[in-house]
């Protein structure tokens, strides 16, 4: 009987798939199924299905050699906790909400969590490697972090962490395990402050310091004979940086100075700083809290890592120390990113000095204090937080 047309189109009658029906032409993939697809870069597919539950994570995972996709077959959203790529877990962690039908990609070597659903539901799962394709790596949260999970929140949900960063917070700014011993941090949080221009006041105090230095050590002073850039140097070294090629901010503020340059004026948050980064001759770094999505860490640059400099084009921070938060590298002793500088429509600053490890605690925290007294004195607000990070 020949087939039915309409309008001169082939009709055809669906008829219900079956593994037996379609065996002539491939399979079905249910609920649970994996398939294995051949070729140069095999791809192994799974259809799971995914129950919803506490969005804690306790382990980290990465596929070294393959990549993994990742859609949730439907409306149900999903997250997806990234955590950089190499050998071990890059920090801080990162958490994404992933639409219902959208997909996701993670590189090779990316360390994640997840999916995590937020309604029942099937994921696809692909994984597409040019490796062996069972190759996994995991590490807990603990030894990432220092904490027993990760607890993953909406940004809608009452207590979800928003932009910015709370030094009462524990885990607010750490070190890297690889850091410690090496360095320590002396942070300062501040609300309410008004940044405009260095008031003539803020100018002619660091004139005078200008002027002293360069009695003090006479003008076009070498500064490799002045023993107080000494402990900022030997942190350098420690930290793997040869200070002669890449200086420490503070060094770089002294050679301006007694090569008879005047400083940049940039505002009155920066210029204060840097009048007191003169005075304790060690490195000073300034952000904008509202451009940080906490929790900071500083470590050791990943592979390719960079960011933009303040007037400076791309700052590479492979190996070298970096302040990190949720999106990446934005500070280092040396220079800071675009993203978080301080401008005129600042409100909430931290201030992060990188300390030499021979600094007692005692003289950390004269540096601080000298250091809040410069930023109420020249912007006001109020100081909402000091940590010492070792």
């Amino acid at each position: 009987m020949p087939e039915p047309t309409v309008g001169g189109d082939l009709v055809l009658s669906a008829r219900p798939a079956s593994a037996e029906a379609l065996a002539p032409f491939g399979r079905l993939l249910h609920t649970g199924d994996r398939v294995r697809l051949g070729g140069k870069a095999p791809v192994l597919l799974a259809l799971d299905a995914r129950e919803t539950g506490p969005r804690r994570v306790r382990h980290l995972q990465r596929f070294p050699d393959a990549k993994r996709l990742l859609l949730s077959v439907g409306d149900a959203a999903m997250i997806v906790v990234v955590c950089g790529g190499g050998d071990a877990p890059v920090g801080p962690a990162a958490a994404f909400r992933v639409a219902g039908g959208t997909g996701v990609v993670l590189n090779a070597g990316v360390w994640h969590a997840g999916p995590m659903p937020l309604a029942d539901g099937p994921i696809l799962e692909g994984i597409e490697t040019t490796g062996p394709i069972d190759r996994l790596d995991r590490a807990t949260i603990a030894s990432v972090f220092g904490a027993e999970g990760l607890r993953v929140m909406l940004h809608d949900e009452p207590g979800a962490p928003g932009p910015g960063l709370d030094l009462a917070d524990d885990f607010g700014v750490t070190l890297a395990e690889s850091l410690r011993g090496k360095l320590v941090l002396g942070c300062l949080t501040f609300d309410g402050i008004a940044v405009g221009d260095a008031s003539a006041e803020l100018r002619a105090e660091t004139d005078r310091l200008a002027d002293d230095l360069r009695r003090q050590w006479g003008p076009g002073g070498a500064p490799p004979e002045i023993p107080a850039l000494e402990p900022v140097r030997r942190l350098y070294r420690a930290l793997g940086i040869d200070p002669t090629k890449t200086r420490p901010s503070s060094e770089a503020l002294l050679r301006r100075v007694l090569s008879d340059k005047p400083l940049y004026r940039i505002n009155a948050l920066v210029d204060a700083m840097n009048l007191c980064s003169l005075r304790t001759l060690v490195p000073f770094g300034v952000y904008d809290r509202a451009r940080i999505a906490g929790p900071v860490v500083l470590r050791a640059g990943a592979d390719g890592e960079a960011y933009e400099g303040i007037g400076r084009g791309p700052i590479h921070v492979e190996g070298r120390p970096v302040l990190a938060d949720r999106e990446g590298p934005f500070g280092n002793p040396t220079a800071d990113s675009l993203r978080t500088s301080i401008t005129h429509a600042t409100s909430r600053a931290l201030v992060v000095l990188y300390l030499p490890t021979t600094l007692d605690a005692e003289g950390a925290h004269r540096f601080l204090d000298a250091s809040a007294e410069a930023v109420l004195r020249h912007c006001g607000g109020t100081e909402s937080g000091r940590r010492i990070v070792t």
